[in-house]
Parts: C-alpha cells; structure tokens; sequence
C-alpha cells in the first residue's frame, strides 16, 4: 500500500524548491507525527521514504477561486503581515462531512502556510514558511484551468482524471475539487483481498475487493465517504 501512496504523492502534487526555511509536519500514523524543518530536503538524514513524501506534500500555489463554494464554507481573514508580505487566511470548511477542512495562509497565490484536518479535527499535514517569504509568481501552468475531457469522472465535484496504467494493470485516476485530492487505483483478477483502512503519511487509505476487482483509494477524504465512493464506482464498472 505504501507503493501506492508514493505513486498517488508523486503524480499528483507538485514540488519545488527555494533556499527558505520552511516546516512540513505529517501524521505517520494513528499516533505520531514528524516534523522537518529546513532549507533543502537534500540535507536531511532522514529515511528516504519519510523525505519523498515531507517533498510531495508540498503544494507551492493555489486559486481560491477554484474551490466551489457548493462544497464549502470560506472564512476570510485579512490585515496581518509575515516578512513584511500582507498575508490572506483562508478556513475552507466542508458544507458536509465528506472531504477535509483546510486553513491556508497566503501571499497572492503562493501558499504561505497549510493545515488539513480529517472530519475528526485531526490535523493530517502541515507546512509552511517559518521567516522569510520567497518573491515568487505562479505560472499559467501553475494554475491552469481544469478542462473536462470526455473521459472525466465526476463525483460530488471532485474531477476524476485518468493517469496511468502501472506495470502490473492497475489502473491510476485522480480526483480533485480544487482543494482536497484522492487517488483510486482499480486492480483486477485478484483472488484473496483484505480490506483495509488506515491513516499513512497525512492520507487516509481504504482498500477492498468489490466483485473480484480490488479498489485503493487514498487521500483527504474520510472512510465513510470513500466506502460510498467505491459502491458508486463499482455500479459504474458492472455496467460497462
């Protein structure tokens, strides 16, 4: 499962790298956490896999605009300043308890701070700048808009992009609402599956077997919501 995840981080978040210090604490599990504090990931003795993902979590810029207040409450917080930048807070709350709530700090469209927090209040992940704010733009691409191609899913407005099929034939899509984001990878021909729920790197991971074909999903959404997720997608699957 964890080669899953590192499949779901790596194509779906976007990294980049600045000499500014900046903080990424993750929920490894149920009951502990890491936090890493630095300048460049390169630097730090840490376990490779620990790294990879503190690297991924990182999402440099986001458009508010993007986020469809038909799925949450936005709070707006203005009039306070860090490294002399006027700072914008943003507390996205889910109208429903079916995706994570998000408190974002921002400078123009750059993240300056983040915090997801599961429908529990559990804080998932976190990361941020701890002084000096960098100058930095998004490109268009940075924030390009969605456009839907014919193959798009859409499920309680998360767009489901198809990604890849991995060597093995799973096949790899990604969901995305402007905010939050979970993978699924569909696998068939699978004789002996187990479900399994777990909270791993920030993300919450459910994997079962639906009619001879095994369905991971993995990202910021809750079980409850990820259980009627797969019932939706394998109704999907007996009728094609």
């Amino acid at each position: 499962m964890k080669n899953l995840l590192t499949v779901f981080l790596l194509l779906s978040l976007s990294v980049f790298a600045h000499s500014e210090t900046f903080f990424v604490k993750i929920a490894l599990n149920e009951n502990s956490y890491i936090t890493l504090n630095f300048n460049s990931l390169d630097d730090i003795n840490i376990d490779t896999r620990v790294k990879f993902i503190a690297r991924m979590i990182r999402e440099p810029f986001i458009d508010i605009n993007a986020i469809s207040k038909d799925y949450y409450n936005i709070k707006v917080k203005e009039g306070f300043k860090q490294d002399n930048k006027i700072i914008t807070q943003y507390e996205l709350i889910p109208i429903k308890k079916d995706r994570f709530s998000q408190i974002i700090n921002t400078s123009g469209n750059l993240i300056v701070r983040r915090e997801v927090y599961d429908t529990n209040n559990k804080l998932m992940y976190s990361y941020g700048y701890t002084e000096k704010i960098p100058d930095i733009q998004p490109t268009k691409k940075d924030l390009k808009e969605v456009n839907l191609e014919k193959d798009t899913l859409i499920y309680k407005g998360f767009q489901g992009k198809l990604i890849k099929k991995l060597e093995d034939g799973t096949i790899h899509y990604i969901f995305n609402d402007g905010l939050n984001k979970f993978s699924l990878f569909i696998r068939k021909n699978l004789n002996d599956v187990q479900t399994t729920k777990s909270l791993i790197y920030g993300n919450y991971l459910l994997s079962k077997k639906i009619d001879n074909i095994q369905y991971t999903v993995i990202g910021t959404i809750p079980f409850e919501e990820m259980e009627k997720f797969l019932s939706h997608i394998a109704a999907i699957d007996k009728k094609q």
